[in-house]
């Protein structure tokens, strides 16, 4: 069983956000939509960044929430680890705890499908018969 199908309701969505957005524009979204993360898109609508909630609490702690661009705020799109999504959720577990990342980026013919949070994946297999 692959990690997007066990987890299909633990996944969130990719959500793209411009680069050019406020810190406050992507607290609104993320808290408002409940997302881990936000890949940041060029004007032509590349990825270019994510943002997560570390370095979203770390701009708003700095005071600069009104004036910091999420470009200046972001990590490279390497920033979180990243697995195709019909792995299995051993092997999401086993990528989060090499790279000691709370949320793996799943992707899907190489793109970015969604996010998936590390306690998702434990209370997922929480809930499977031991094989």
């Amino acid at each position: 069983m692959s990690a997007l199908d066990l987890l299909s309701e633990a996944i969130m969505p990719a959500v793209t956000i411009p680069e050019a957005a406020t810190i406050e524009q992507a607290t609104s979204l993320m808290s408002f939509a409940g997302l881990p993360a936000v890949i940041l898109v060029c004007p032509e609508g590349h990825p270019v960044g994510v943002l997560g909630r570390l370095e979203l609490v770390a701009a708003i702690a700095g005071g600069t929430r009104n004036k910091t661009t999420l470009a200046e705020a972001s990590r490279g799109m390497d920033a979180y680890p990243q697995i195709d999504g019909d792995a299995s959720p051993a092997a999401v577990l086993r990528l989060a705890l090499a790279t000691d990342c709370e949320t793996v980026m799943l992707t899907k013919a190489g793109k970015v499908v969604g996010f998936l949070d590390l306690i998702d994946v434990l209370k997922a297999a929480e809930n499977e018969p031991p094989h």
